[in-house]
């Protein structure tokens, strides 16, 4: 976390949290008396006692309601996994109860982590992280890098363990942690998307590894990738984290903006990096770093990553709340994948040219409100001569780009609305792959014509 502690300060110690007791008023039938002339010599002592009792609960209600207000106590409401437990009181990793809603479908998905400073050491970086696959032998977790960085070591933490929704956190019963926890490898990152790719061998159906035992026994599963690019403004998110190394914690909140930039230092190369995120309201704390953000249908949509604590201003700081921020999945996908299919390193196919924007509108399209830029071909560059051989121009006005994704196994087509969404695009392309650019140019008599150029794309070049 220490790379973003500007965002994410670092996590308190544990607190408990006092709560009122509310009394549940029940309404119990009564037997009636077959004697109707006792009934009927009854009937006035009953509804004297209704109005007595209802004078009397109405008059304990507004005392109460009169306390709160003139007392100017505020309650919060934040749901904690887990959510229930049977009626028993054991503390048995049994008893935990994951129900089959949205938000329980995406618990599952969510991992803790604990990226540990050395092997001796009982110093860690608290953290989270979400299943995203689990085939061909590993089960693969995406998280923040600076969750897997040691900034007092300057190197990424060899000894790095996840413990599964199942499990309880290690304040409540440390043996049982530390009987289920699952040390993982680091299979790559990139600090300066805030991504990394950590991973545990489960072996295979008939000769499982005991971590793939532990995994497949219990209610762990990846999770259900939503598209990110379709999140609204207020629409409801669900961030699930390990704030504060407290285990598995829930907290519901909204979509504030769904495209927002923010600027972040990276201390594993000391410099200043610019996020694309989506802002959000729900409350993260120091150890939701690479925990989940998921849609109301239970989809991840984003992995949370920073937090603006404070504002300076010519006045002085100012305490912000509720400004939340997630890298969206499409990035975060794009990001892995990348990483994943270069042996741990990300590796970019350059075009070859800057871009700019200018003005924007914003549209409503099938009521789904979107920010919309205009993006040009601002300059070229000296990293590839791609995009010049393709025929490329200075001032095109880029419409849209359509290419194979090997990911998700299909021709898409693209509508480039952003420079952001150009970029995003290139995660998925390697050399010798094709991508069909079509730009917008003002012709002759500024006659506006529509190009289709074709580019074959040539070598990679890595990114940190």
């Amino acid at each position: 976390m220490e790379d973003y502690e500007e965002f994410l300060p670092k996590a308190t110690e544990k607190k408990k949290i006092p709560y009122d007791e509310v009394p549940i008023y029940r309404q119990r039938n009564r037997t009636q008396n077959s004697n109707v002339s006792k009934e009927k010599s009854n009937v006035l002592n009953i509804v004297v006692s209704l109005l007595v009792v209802a004078c009397i609960v109405f008059s304990a209600l507004f005392v109460v309601a009169f306390n709160r207000i003139g007392n100017n106590t505020k309650y919060n409401l934040m749901g904690t996994y887990p959510p229930s437990k049977n009626d028993n009181t054991s503390t048995d990793v049994d008893d935990i109860v994951i129900k089959d809603t949205a938000t329980g479908l995406a618990i599952r998905s969510v991992v803790s982590v604990q990226a540990f400073v050395d092997s001796s050491s009982t110093s860690y970086n608290a953290g989270a992280g979400v299943i995203v696959d689990d085939l061909n032998g590993y089960v693969t977790i995406i998280t923040n890098y600076h969750v897997c960085y040691i900034s007092n070591k300057a190197s990424i933490s060899s000894n790095i363990y996840v413990l599964l929704c199942d499990y309880v956190n290690p304040e409540e019963n440390i043996e049982v942690y530390k009987a289920n926890r699952i040390k993982v490898e680091f299979v790559g990152g990139s600090y300066n998307n805030d991504i990394a790719i950590l991973r545990f061998y489960r072996g295979t159906t008939e000769d499982p590894t005991s971590e793939g035992i532990l995994y497949k026994s219990g209610s762990a599963r990846p999770a259900t990738i939503g598209d990110s690019n379709m999140l609204n403004f207020g629409d409801p998110v669900i961030a699930i984290g390990n704030p504060g190394g407290s285990g598995i914690n829930v907290s519901i909140g909204a979509v504030s903006k769904p495209y927002t930039l923010i600027n972040v230092d990276v201390k594993s190369n000391n410099t200043s990096q610019t996020l694309r995120c989506i802002q959000f309201d729900a409350s993260i704390n120091g150890g939701n770093s690479g925990g989940g953000l998921f849609n109301e249908d239970g989809e991840w949509v984003g992995i949370v990553n920073a937090k603006q604590a404070k504002v300076e201003t010519d006045s002085g700081i100012v305490v912000i709340e509720g400004t939340s921020y997630a890298i969206p999945s499409n990035i975060a996908i794009g990001v892995a994948w990348n990483i994943i299919k270069n042996d741990g390193v990300l590796k970019l196919c350059r075009i070859g040219i800057s871009l700019r924007t200018e003005s924007y509108t914003i549209t409503d399209s099938n009521s789904y409100l979107k920010y919309k830029w205009n993006v040009y071909v601002e300059d070229f560059s000296t990293e590839s001569t791609i995009g010049r051989d393709a025929g490329i121009k200075i001032d095109d006005l880029i419409k849209k780009v359509e290419y194979y994704n090997e990911f998700k196994e299909e021709n898409i087509v693209v509508d480039i609305d952003s420079p952001y969404e150009l970029q995003e695009q290139l995660f998925f392309i390697e050399p010798r792959d094709k991508m069909k650019i079509t730009v917008e140019r003002n012709g002759e008599g500024n006659i506006v014509e529509t190009k289709e150029l074709e580019i074959t794309f040539g070598g990679s070049v890595v990114i940190y």
